[in-house]
């Protein structure tokens, strides 16, 4: 079959027609003319790329020899500012379908390094053909290993770290089943290093971890649920990281974005965006508090709310020596936000960071009984964010404008900032 790719999904695959129908071909870009088989007709039509038969001006070969195979990238065969178009199309298709706004033009800032940003990566374990541990990432929705010798995205600090559990791992696996993840995180400001085994105990790979330069601690823990939480083998059970004069502690289990130079432009933007203080301001799914604790060093009366205890313990003891204090408050956001505005809090504005998921009604229904004159969203998910946005707007709020930040290159992820004024 062959199709004119005219479109692009929440996904990054390209779209084509085929009797009326959109079929989704992973790896196509828009403009080509390509080949394809196939690959499924249920509700969402797919197809597997057979031959591009005209080629886009920004296709280019990709420079991983897993691309294709491992999960993790999905645009390395576009060059990199016809990346950034394609995912300001992908937010803007999202906002005409769903919030059923025409934002015109939209600004995707472009991330300061494309290879190596990543700060936080997990890592999966098992045992190669030859006895010997390998390390990967599964493939697209798939539970098969793609096995890697290094990962272009990771910082240079996480390879002796993976090189040092190499024969430790490998001892392991000739004895018995092999099966786990390695997590590893890093302070880009501070130069630490934090690893964590899951389901691994490789007994020496601890001090060979021990030895690597900037590592700060080695933990375990029996599985990647969430509780009960990584313990130390060795150092640190957290390491310290810094962004725009404020230090705070990152757990193995810790939410913060993995590209530490562009997280910076986002808090920077959205300080810059609350304006000059005004009262309190609410910090929803604050996770590690660090926004709260910026806008409260700008005057800000600042409460943040975070559903995990742990997390918020973490915020707290970190912003204990900071000169102007803030309230952080662990819960649902969907059950603190009611109370403490039944209670009378009425913030001025608010900064909203959910999950993929978005936002619950009870949290808008909340923020519209308090009358916050400003909110100010940032969403990893384009689509949930459309429709937030259009729950806001049947709310009263108006759309004060829309930008964009490349958090993630060579993927499909967008991080997308908006703001709303009441009114």
């Amino acid at each position: 079959m062959t199709l004119v790719i005219d479109g692009i999904s929440d996904r990054a695959e390209g779209v084509g027609r085929e009797g009326g129908r959109a079929v989704f071909v992973p790896f196509a870009i828009p403009g080509e003319r390509v080949t394809v088989a196939e690959a499924s007709r249920s509700r969402r039509r797919s197809a597997r790329l057979l031959r591009v038969d005209a080629p886009s001006p920004d296709r280019v070969t990709p420079d991983c020899r897993v691309f294709g195979e491992c999960g993790g990238c999905q645009l390395r065969h576009v060059r990199y500012p016809a990346q950034l178009a394609l995912k300001a199309r992908i937010l803007q298709d999202a906002l005409r379908t769903v919030a059923r706004l025409e934002a015109g033009p939209i600004e995707v800032a472009p991330s300061p390094r494309t290879l190596g940003y990543r700060n936080h990566v997990r890592v999966r374990v098992e045992a190669g053909p030859d006895g010997g541990a390998r390390f990967g990432f599964f493939g697209e929705e798939s539970r098969r290993l793609v096995p890697f010798e290094r990962c272009q995205l990771m910082p240079e600090p996480f390879l002796p770290a993976l090189e040092a559990l190499r024969e430790p791992l490998g001892r392991l696996a000739r004895r018995r089943r092999l099966a786990g993840e390695v997590w590893l995180r890093h302070a880009e400001n501070t130069g630490e290093t934090l690893v964590t085994l899951v389901g691994l105990l490789p007994g020496d790979g601890v001090e060979a971890l021990a030895a690597v330069p900037g590592m700060c601690g080695v933990l375990h823990k029996p599985s990647s649920r969430e509780r009960p939480a990584a313990r130390p083998l060795w150092g640190k059970d957290h390491l310290v990281e810094e962004a725009l004069g404020v230090r705070f502690s990152l757990r193995a289990e810790s939410f913060f974005q993995v590209n530490t130079p562009q997280a910076r432009a986002l808090f920077s933007r959205v300080v810059s965006l609350a304006g000059r203080p005004a009262g309190p301001i609410v910090d929803a799914y604050c996770g590690v508090g660090v926004l709260a604790r910026l806008l409260a060093a700008r005057g800000w009366r600042a409460v943040g709310i975070e559903l995990q205890h742990d997390t918020v313990e973490w915020a707290r003891r970190d912003a204990s020596a900071d000169p102007q204090p803030v309230e952080f408050i662990a819960g649902a956001v969907e059950e603190a936000l009611p109370r403490l505005v039944k209670e009378g809090l009425r913030p001025a504005a608010a900064i909203l960071d959910p999950p993929r998921a978005g936002c619950h009604e009870r949290v808008l229904d909340s923020l519209r009984q308090a009358e916050v004159r400003r909110l100010i969203m940032v969403s990893c998910h384009p689509g949930t964010l459309a429709r937030d946005l259009h729950r806001l707007f049947g709310r009263g709020y108006r759309l004060g404008g829309i930008e964009a930040f490349d958090m993630f290159p060579h993927t499909a992820h967008l991080e997308c900032l908006a703001t709303l004024d009441l009114g």
